[in-house]
């Protein structure tokens, strides 16, 4: 019975002691397509609510929406860092360049102020036109 006893105590230090294994020791029974996959699909979800949420909100007038694009440009335009979630780490790790996308919001941005631009200014001149006084002096 004591001999019995001291084999199952050293069987049982065998199992609550940590299991040491290198990474690719680890990962050569993983399947990687599984693995990667859902990384890569989380680091894509991120990517891709960050930019709608950048366009999505970009003239936003309401206090939310403001703070939704400022999260997302802030997040986007940050100085490139170690974070695992930064947004050069994300672009980087699906294979794209941090600086081509930011230069392509860049672009998308001054397209939509010069169309926001001239759509306010034509929507107030339509405006001012329709308020005119018989004397030519606009309501304001």
């Amino acid at each position: 019975m004591v001999q019995s006893l001291a084999n199952f105590e050293e069987k049982a230090i065998f199992l609550f002691q940590p299991d040491t294994l290198a990474p690719e020791q680890f990962l050569k029974d993983v399947p990687h397509e599984s693995f990667l996959g859902a990384e890569t699909k989380l680091m894509l979800a991120i990517l891709e609510d960050a930019i709608a949420c950048f366009q999505d909100y970009f003239l936003a007038r309401d206090r939310k929406g403001r703070a939704l694009f400022r999260s997302a440009a802030n997040w986007i335009f940050a100085e490139p860092s170690d974070w695992l979630f930064s947004f050069d780490n994300i672009s980087e790790a699906l294979g794209l360049s941090p600086d081509y996308l930011r230069n392509g919001l860049l672009s998308w941005m001054e397209v939509k102020l010069s169309a926001h631009s001239k759509t306010s200014h034509n929507i107030s001149a339509t405006f001012r036109a329709g308020r005119k006084r018989s004397s030519g002096i606009f309501l304001s």
